[in-house]
């Protein structure tokens, strides 16, 4: 099989994967990918944290992906209070006009970012 014919099997096999609905077509609930803070755009990481679509960010939307598993052992738990605390004081900080919620700009703030992506805010520093 030549190259061109695998990718485009590929391609197939991937879309078909992704299309739960099977309507042959990839709606913005099946279109989801994880976006790696340090490498992403920051509307992008806005958006897609924001589930409910409604131009800001709940502390639960916030949190994104951070659970702790019922299995988790001592280390993984002692990690997940300690993000868990440096996100809640971030989120704290980042709520400028204190009504709980995080529109895009309040997201964008450098206490905001330096929780989520820590990476990204000491790049842009040097």
């Amino acid at each position: 099989m030549g190259d061109g014919l695998l990718a485009a099997t590929l391609t197939v096999e991937y879309f078909e994967r992704l299309d739960l609905n099977h309507d042959r077509k990839l709606d913005r609930e099946e279109f989801i990918f994880k976006v790696a803070p340090s490498k992403a755009n920051l509307g992008t990481m806005f958006a897609q944290l924001d589930l409910d679509q409604d131009g800001s960010l709940s502390f639960e939307e916030y949190l994104g992906n951070l659970k702790l598993s019922p299995n988790a052992n001592e280390k993984q738990v002692i990690y997940y209070e300690t993000r868990l605390a440096r996100l809640e004081d971030a989120f704290r900080k980042a709520d400028i006009n204190l009504n709980k919620i995080l529109d895009e700009l309040e997201f964008r703030s450098e206490t905001s970012l330096e929780a989520i992506a820590p990476n990204l805010v000491r790049m842009k520093k040097n």
